[in-house]
């Protein structure tokens, strides 16, 4: 759950943002528990080799920049100490989406 929502008890869709994109997150690593998964990714993330073994292979067989570059939309999308930040469904998020979609898709 957001943590801003727990603070403000206020629904938002910076709130509905923040679950897409920690369920993007689980989906990549096939990561169950929430707990701190955030701050865990980031780690790996930050490391500029970010190793290929934190994405399940269930997840599919996507090119590995286009996960990496998924998973930093993911991060983006939790992001708790800025929710402005959060893109936008409509705007942000989806653009890149598609775009990641058409490199998966070659």
């Amino acid at each position: 759950m957001d943590p801003v929502y727990l603070k403000t008890q206020m629904l938002s869709t910076q709130a509905d943002i923040y679950s897409f994109g920690i369920i993007i997150i689980q989906l990549l690593t096939g990561w169950e528990s929430v707990i701190g998964i955030t701050d865990e990714v980031q780690k790996w993330v930050r490391d500029k080799e970010c190793p290929r073994r934190i994405f399940d292979v269930n997840a599919g067989n996507w090119p590995y920049v286009v996960a990496k570059q998924l998973l930093c939309v993911a991060l983006q999308c939790c992001d708790c100490n800025e929710p402005k930040r959060r893109p936008s469904l409509t705007l942000g998020c989806w653009r890149v989406l598609d775009v990641l979609n058409a490199k998966a898709g070659k």
